[in-house]
């Protein structure tokens, strides 16, 4: 990475409205806004393709069950 690019993203890093990552795939620097991020990773739970409803976590939960 030139010294320029590594100077913009540290700049970047103090502004808490800005989230940066790397990508899935490849190697490189994702920069987004915080919030579109929040509302995109809000989004693929609610995928039904994906994804399926199997009630709360206490339907499944089996820690109070387990005996020592």
């Amino acid at each position: 990475m030139h010294k320029e690019h590594f100077q913009a993203i540290k700049s970047l890093r103090c502004n808490k409205q800005i989230l940066i990552t790397k990508p899935n795939r490849g190697s490189g620097v994702v920069i987004l806004n915080k919030s579109d991020y929040i509302k995109k990773m809000g989004c693929i739970p609610d995928d039904t393709t994906t994804f399926l409803n199997m009630g709360g976590v206490h339907v499944h939960d089996n820690t109070a069950k387990t005996k020592q």
